[in-house]
C-alpha cells in the first residue's frame, strides 16, 4: 500500500531516451506587441494565406474545433460532495517540482529537478494496475538543461503537452512520438508557470523577468508581452472566453489583461505573500487566488471587488481548480490537505465591498499524512482527482 495510506502511489525511478527540440529564431524583449510580423489577434488562427503557417499548422497546429461530450447526467457526482482520488508520487519529494493531470484524469504529467517531464497513465489502460513497481510504462521526456517548473495539458487531447523551464523556455512536445516539436524563447529568466487556453491553440507564460507571454503553437516568437507586476510573475491562466489573461505574482497581487491590446484592466490586491495559483470559474464573473499566506480570495472580476476569503489552510496553497458548474473550488496545499469549498450563492455583487466580503471556511478536507497536495482536477463527472509527492520529513 501507499506509505502515506492513499489511494494510489507511483514510483519515479523510471528513466527513458532524451529527445532534442527545434531550434527557434532569436529572442526578442520588446515590453510590447512584437513587431509588425506577429499574427493579428482579430481572428482565432494566424494568417492561413500564409504557406509558412500553413505548413507548420499542418504538424503543429492544436485544433481548435473541441467537441465537449456531456456525460449522462445520472453518473455526475455532486461536487459539494466529491469523491476523492489521490495519487501519491514517492521517490521524490524533493525533486518533483510541477504537476498536472489531463481533464480526464488518464494522465499524469510531473516536473522535476533533473530536467525531465515524466507521464504516468492512471487509467486501466496502464500495465498491470495501479499498484506500486507494477510494470507500468513511464514516458520520460528530457530535452531542457534546466529543472522543469510547470507542465500543461493541451485541452482537446492528451497527445501534446507544454513545458516550462529553468532555461527561460518553454517546449511543447508530442507525447505520442515522445518528442520536442518546438522550442519558444523570449523570456529573460526561469519560467515559472505555462497554462493552454481553453481551446488549445494559444498558450500563456509566466517568468522570473517579471512578464507574461501570449504565444501560439505555430509561432516561435511571442505575440503579446504583458508588463506591469513589480516582481516574479508566479501563476497564469486565461479566462473561459479566451479574451483575457490573469497573472499572479510574487508582488502579491493579481492582474487581469486584454489579449487585444496587451493593457491591463484589473490589478487584484489583498493578499500578503505570492501569489501561487489561480482559477476562473466557468461563468467567467469570479476569480480565485491563492497565496503563500494560507489564504483564498474570491474577486468580482467585472468589478475588482473582494467578494470572500476562504480560510482554513494551514500552509501554502499550491493549486485551485472549479467545478464543472462552477458551484464548487478545490484547494490543495502544502500542509497536506484537499479542501473543498461550497462558494454557490455566497456573494451579493451587488452590495459587495472588500471590507465586508463573505469569509467562508471549507465543507469538506481531506487529509493526507506526509504528502503536500501539488494539483487538483475536477473530471466531468465531479470526480476530483489530486495528487503530491510524499514527504515522509513532512
Amino acid at each position: 500500500p501507499p506509505p502515506d495510506g492513499d489511494n494510489m502511489a507511483v514510483n519515479t525511478s523510471s528513466s527513458s531516451a532524451s529527445s532534442a527540440a527545434i531550434g527557434p529564431v532569436a529572442d526578442r524583449h520588446e515590453a510590447s506587441v512584437i513587431g509588425n510580423s506577429a499574427p493579428s489577434m482579430t481572428s482565432p488562427l494566424p494568417d492561413m494565406n500564409s504557406s509558412y503557417n500553413r505548413e507548420l499548422l499542418e504538424d503543429l497546429m492544436l485544433h481548435t474545433n473541441v467537441v465537449m461530450a456531456r456525460p449522462d447526467p445520472a453518473l455526475v457526482a455532486e461536487a459539494v460532495d466529491p469523491t476523492v482520488l489521490f495519487a501519491t508520487f514517492v521517490n521524490c519529494s524533493n525533486s518533483m517540482l510541477s504537476l498536472e493531470m489531463t481533464k480526464d484524469a488518464t494522465k499524469v504529467a510531473a516536473g522535476f529537478s533533473d530536467n525531465a517531464v515524466r507521464i504516468w497513465r492512471l487509467d486501466d489502460h496502464a500495465s498491470g494496475g495501479l499498484g506500486v513497481d507494477d510494470g507500468r510504462e513511464v514516458i520520460e521526456l528530457k530535452c531542457s538543461s534546466k529543472p522543469i517548473y510547470a507542465v500543461s495539458w493541451s485541452p482537446d487531447n492528451n497527445r501534446y503537452l507544454l513545458s516550462a523551464s529553468a532555461d527561460a523556455q518553454v517546449r511543447l512536445w508530442d507525447v505520442a512520438e515522445k518528442r520536442a516539436l518546438v522550442t519558444y524563447r523570449g523570456h529573460s529568466g526561469p519560467v515559472w508557470d505555462v497554462s493552454f487556453s481553453p481551446v488549445g491553440h494559444y498558450f500563456v507564460s509566466a517568468s522570473a523577468d517579471r512578464t507574461a507571454r501570449l504565444w501560439a503553437t505555430d509561432y516561435v516568437q511571442p505575440l503579446r508581452v504583458f508588463c506591469g507586476h513589480y516582481s516574479d510573475v508566479t501563476a497564469c491562466t486565461f479566462h473561459p472566453n479566451c479574451n483575457y489573461v490573469v497573472t499572479g505574482s510574487d508582488d502579491k497581487s493579481s492582474r487581469l489583461w486584454d489579449v487585444q491590446s496587451g493593457r491591463c484592466l484589473r490589478v487584484f490586491s489583498g493578499h500578503t505573500d505570492t501569489v501561487s495559483a489561480l482559477a476562473i470559474c466557468p461563468s467567467g464573473r469570479y476569480l480565485a487566488t491563492a497565496s503563500e499566506d494560507h489564504d483564498i480570495r474570491i474577486f468580482d472580476i467585472s468589478s475588482g471587488a473582494e467578494v470572500g476569503l476562504l480560510e482554513g489552510h494551514e500552509g501554502a496553497v499550491h493549486t485551485l481548480e472549479y467545478s464543472a458548474a462552477g458551484d464548487v473550488l478545490a484547494s490543495g496545499g502544502a500542509d497536506g490537505s484537499v479542501r473543498i469549498w461550497d462558494v454557490a450563492g455566497s456573494f451579493n455583487c451587488a452590495n459587495s465591498r472588500a471590507e465586508t466580503h463573505a469569509s467562508i471556511i471549507p465543507t469538506h478536507t481531506f487529509s493526507t499524512k506526509h504528502t503536500p497536495v501539488s494539483h487538483v482536477r475536477w473530471t466531468d463527472r465531479n470526480l476530483l482527482v489530486a495528487g503530491g509527492a510524499f514527504d515522509a520529513g513532512r
